[in-house]
């Protein structure tokens, strides 16, 4: 059990001050797991827009901005390249 935090603090952030960033590992650890990612069918994903339209509401409800799932489909059809001629619609948040 730890009986003085402040200690422990104190010890993890001199620690971190004198711990030099390695980028060139850091990228190799990060080429490892995407070809490992790759090599389990993780990546790429089958469909990338799978599971977008949760994101979208997700973006819209953490800025304030309500949306329709009529809205939400047209969205996908812009991005998806099935709608015609249309540019992204640009929203006023809401005044609640």
């Amino acid at each position: 059990m730890i009986k003085n935090s402040e200690k422990l603090q104190a010890f993890e952030a001199a620690r971190i001050r004198a711990e030099k960033v390695d980028v060139e590992k850091n990228l190799r650890i990060l080429d490892a797991l995407y070809e490992e990612a790759v090599m389990l069918g993780a990546l790429p994903p089958k469909d990338p827009l799978e599971g977008i339209e949760v994101k979208i509401r997700i973006a819209y409800a953490v800025n304030g901005i309500k949306i329709s799932p009529q809205e939400i489909a047209n969205i996908l059809d812009r991005y998806r390249g099935t709608a015609k001629n249309q540019r992204p619609v640009r929203r006023r948040r809401s005044s609640s």
